[in-house]
């Protein structure tokens, strides 16, 4: 068994032979890992963004929950996340010097901080989402985004799957 650690602690471990056929297995009884500034988060939720981020994301579609507003999405890698960003930048109605030089600081940014070639798996601070529906507290009302990057700290509960209002 290879154990895999996040701040010391063992959240997963993963038999050798099985190795790159299946997700690591994530320890239950290690439910919450601290964070900066002591900020306690979802050590599955954890794995779920550190999967996206290693491979790319799998298309899987999540509500979070975050200071009593959901956002639903579909849970991407910070690359992808950057590589949108960029695009969606690019394609604005600004000044073309201003978005290209701004598309292309977000492309930089994403390749930098999430590059293949990072051999230790390292926390990861944010969720990143695409084709997002924001939920606005109090209300039915549902805005459309195309991205959203949350501070993974900040969640306070998700479920797997994309919520939407009932009729």
């Amino acid at each position: 068994m290879e154990a895999i650690e996040s701040k010391g602690e063992v959240v997963a471990a993963v038999d050798e032979a099985e190795q790159g056929k299946r997700l690591p297995f994530v320890d239950p009884a290690v439910l919450m890992a601290v964070h900066e500034h002591g900020a306690r988060v979802d050590t599955y939720l954890e794995h779920l963004v550190n999967m996206a981020n290693e491979i790319g994301g799998f298309g899987a579609s999540i509500t979070v929950h975050v200071g009593g507003s959901m956002v639903a999405g579909t849970l991407i890698g910070g690359r992808e996340y950057f590589r949108l960003l960029s695009e969606t930048i690019a394609g604005g109605n600004g000044d073309k010097a201003v978005t290209q030089a701004l598309a292309e600081g977000a492309s930089v940014w994403g390749e930098k901080a999430y590059c293949e070639q990072k051999q230790v798996r390292t926390t990861p601070n944010f969720i990143h989402l695409k084709d997002v529906v924001l939920f606005v507290p109090g209300g039915a009302h549902q805005v459309p985004v195309p991205l959203w990057r949350g501070r993974l700290c900040k969640v306070d509960g998700f479920v797997m799957g994309k919520v939407t209002l009932g009729r």
